[in-house]
């Protein structure tokens, strides 16, 4: 089995642009049939909207098949305690 690697350099946070260009690589990545993890490391100060980090990453999660958070990135991510 080959094993690709897509390294992010910018987070979608910082442009739309950014967001449209990872999801892209996201859904192209799923169609080959690439297992892809994702690890939000999320940053508050990166998101000029305090809405947007739920918004944005909910929707590019969907495309990872599996997931690792600490339990505060995970309710931040979700809005729960």
């Amino acid at each position: 089995m080959q094993t690709e690697s897509i390294e992010q350099e910018f987070p979608p946070a910082l442009t739309d642009g950014a967001y449209q260009t990872v999801k892209e690589e996201l859904i192209l990545a799923q169609q080959k049939g690439l297992e892809l993890s994702a690890d939000t490391a999320s940053r508050n100060e990166l998101w000029l909207r305090e809405e947007e980090p739920k918004t944005v990453l909910d929707d590019l999660l969907q495309y990872s098949t599996i997931f690792i958070c600490g339990v505060n990135e995970i309710n931040e991510v979700h809005g729960t305690n």
